[in-house]
């Protein structure tokens, strides 16, 4: 078993630095792995708020641009709906935190003074990753409700985890986790809360 470990850990490296060296070789690719790698939950988080203002208008777009949805926005009007759409982003990032205290896994820029932290990330445990499980989870709430959206949000999600591999901050395994966590925390909670509310 201790082979099989060290082996899948040989991988990850072997993949991290692939990636990794593909974007200090190419510019262009290098810009916007940072760009995402800084500010991919931005777009989220902004995609996020527009998904709760459409759950509590009741599933209608076009009463986005409506001044109740401000209102809603501030807290004038609850409806219950909205409660998973809390719970289960927040559920994930509160299990993130654990396991990172569990396995207590390194970045790649405090295991290899080579590696530069491209995005200024601050020092903390890696595994599994926080910006690829909120990106998934919140790409899995949205197709909840307009599965259409997953062909944007996928693509954007797979994109901001390999971001944070290629900007230093992250092992591939760290992602894949991340992802995997997300979707799969994700899946079985909205589909509970579609069954029970």
């Amino acid at each position: 078993m201790e082979k099989v470990k060290e082996k899948l850990l040989e991988i990850d490296k072997k993949v991290f630095f692939h990636l990794y060296y593909m974007a200090q070789r190419k510019s262009r690719l290098k810009g916007l792995m940072m760009i995402l790698g800084k500010g991919a939950h931005y777009i989220f988080f902004a995609i996020y708020v527009l998904v709760g203002v459409f759950v509590l208008l009741e599933w209608k777009p076009d009463a986005v641009f409506d001044v109740s949805a401000v209102i809603l926005m501030l807290g004038i009007k609850w409806d219950f709906r909205i409660v998973p759409y809390i719970v289960i982003p927040m559920f994930v990032l509160i299990l993130n935190t654990k396991l990172r205290k569990v396995f207590r896994c390194e970045r790649p820029f405090n295991e290899d003074e080579n590696i530069e932290n491209m995005i200024g990330h601050k020092e903390s445990y890696s595994f599994p990753s926080n910006h690829a499980a909120s990106a998934m989870v919140i790409a899995t709430a949205v197709g909840f409700i307009e599965i259409k959206a997953l062909v944007v949000l996928i693509p954007l999600a797979v994109m901001t985890g390999l971001s944070r591999v290629m900007t230093g901050v992250h092992y591939p395994k760290d992602v894949l986790v991340g992802w995997g966590i997300g979707a799969l925390i994700g899946t079985i909670g909205f589909t509970a809360a579609k069954w029970l509310i």
